[in-house]
């Protein structure tokens, strides 16, 4: 049986294909403002296509009427790291400017 051949990225049409992206017209500005649409809709939408990919998408909140307590001796330290967690990942949703 014979071995996989390895791909060589310099022998593909990278390069090529670059190079016609960025002649294929367009000023900067309509590229940022493209980008800039991009970047709100991903925002905007981003709860919406997470709900979508779990396939949670249109069925009811489950967990609203959970009071938030787990019957385990470790309840504190799970509700006071997963506490941290989120305080240490606030700064990630932050909107870009």
């Amino acid at each position: 049986q014979s071995e996989p051949q390895e791909i060589n990225p310099t022998a593909t049409n990278g390069p090529r294909d670059l190079a016609e992206a960025l002649d294929s017209g367009g000023s900067d500005s309509e590229m940022e403002r493209g980008i800039m649409q991009i970047q709100e809709h991903s925002v905007e939408h981003k709860a919406k296509m997470w709900k979508i990919a779990l396939n949670v998408s249109g069925k009811g909140d489950s967990l609203s009427p959970w009071d938030g307590v787990l019957d385990l001796p470790e309840q504190t330290l799970i509700h006071n790291r997963s506490q941290q967690l989120i305080g240490d990942t606030a700064h990630l949703n932050a909107p870009i400017v």
